[in-house]
């Protein structure tokens, strides 16, 4: 918790210090998709995956000691396993790592449409424009929708 904390105020003051060039280059949706997706990682998946590789270490480690115990020999039967294991898990990250960066990609533009449509809304009204920019905010939803759907699936199946 302690972490988190520092962590937030941390990013909060280096965007208070941020130069004007900064936000000039980067959309607003950008800076709260990686403001958001950040701490939601460290408050919310963090803690749960630190618990469960502890858990899972700790059966590791008995199931091990158990193999060698009872029959020696299958400790280089497992060293094989754990090593084409390895090599999986290499292959993995690099895809899961490569679709997580597309489908952040794909929502700072829903963030920026949300953005610029809630401080332009006086004017959308005003022109009458509310269809064309549902139409344009279904588009990039829906961009990100596909991106996010691969992204549940690739999570879910490993």
């Amino acid at each position: 918790m302690r972490s988190s904390i520092k962590l937030h105020n941390q990013m909060f003051s280096n965007i208070l210090s941020a130069t004007m060039r900064f936000f000039d280059t980067n959309p607003s949706g950008r800076i709260l998709n990686r403001f958001s997706k950040d701490m939601g990682i460290v408050d919310e998946i963090l803690p749960r995956m630190y618990l469960d590789s502890i858990q899972v270490m700790m059966v590791m480690a008995g199931i091990l000691v158990m193999v060698a115990i009872v029959n020696p020999f299958m400790l280089l039967t497992t060293a094989v396993c754990g090593v084409l294991m390895w090599l999986w898990t290499i292959v993995y990250l690099s895809t899961a790592q490569a679709i997580k960066r597309v489908e952040g990609v794909t929502r700072s533009p829903v963030f920026s449409h949300v953005s610029a449509s809630m401080a332009g809304l006086t004017t959308v009204r005003a022109c009458g424009a509310q269809a064309m920019l549902r139409t344009h905010f279904d588009a990039k939803q829906d961009v990100h929708t596909a991106a996010w759907s691969v992204t549940c699936r690739i999570r879910y199946t490993y």
